[in-house]
């Protein structure tokens, strides 16, 4: 009976050696697909902006490229073009018997003026520089020199002109008109020379008396 016995354990030993026994393997766990069948997304990592990519401010047009607007002076004395960006200002107090019309640029660093006095038939060339000059003085600065004093083809007079106090350069013409006389004057604050005397110089070639 007990070798019976014995012989019975060892049968059952090596049943289950058979279908059991041996070294578990490792399991290897896979990612669960999606419901659409495609694996899952990895996590994209998106490159930092280099500054380089960073696109340049728009460049702010520049006082010469503005548009020219078509100005026709108080009495129809002549025609100039002017930045049509500008302020324009228009005063008929600052002295009897004129009109003083503006257009400043829209940082107040340069100033085209026009200035237009009715002063009738009896005016000569000295007298008609005399008042100009006091016109000048009641408009610009109090230390105005003038630099150059020029007779143009026209019958007009250019007289170049600065400030150091106020540290501005200006050019004016003048001359009379149908029983009017008239100032034309550009300037500009020095530190801004190389901004808007280009824009300033395309004014003053489109003078016109037509």
């Amino acid at each position: 009976m007990k070798n019976k016995t014995v012989l019975m354990i060892m049968l059952a030993s090596m049943v289950l050696a058979a279908c059991g026994g041996g070294t578990s393997e490792e399991e290897v766990q896979l990612s669960a697909p999606t419901d659409d069948g495609t694996q899952p997304d990895a996590a994209v990592e998106v490159p930092a902006e280099q500054p380089g990519d960073a696109q340049p401010p728009a460049e702010a047009q520049s006082a010469s490229e503005l548009v020219a607007s078509p100005y026709t002076a108080p009495e129809n004395l002549f025609h100039l073009n002017v930045p049509g960006t500008w302020n324009f200002n228009k005063d008929t107090e600052i002295i009897d018997n004129t009109v003083v019309e503006s257009f400043v640029s829209t940082d107040t660093h340069a100033v085209v003026q026009i200035v237009v006095n009715e002063c009738g038939e009896n005016v000569d060339q000295l007298e008609k520089g005399h008042i100009t000059l006091d016109f000048m003085k009641r408009l610009y600065p109090s230390d105005l020199r003038i630099a150059y004093d020029t007779v143009l083809p026209d019958g007009r007079e250019r007289l170049d002109w600065w400030s150091y106090l106020d540290e501005i350069s200006g050019t004016t013409f003048f001359d009379r008109h149908r029983n009017h006389l008239y100032m034309f004057t550009v300037y500009y604050d020095d530190d801004y020379e190389k901004q808007y005397l280009p824009t300033l110089n395309e004014v003053i070639d489109s003078f016109s008396y037509q």
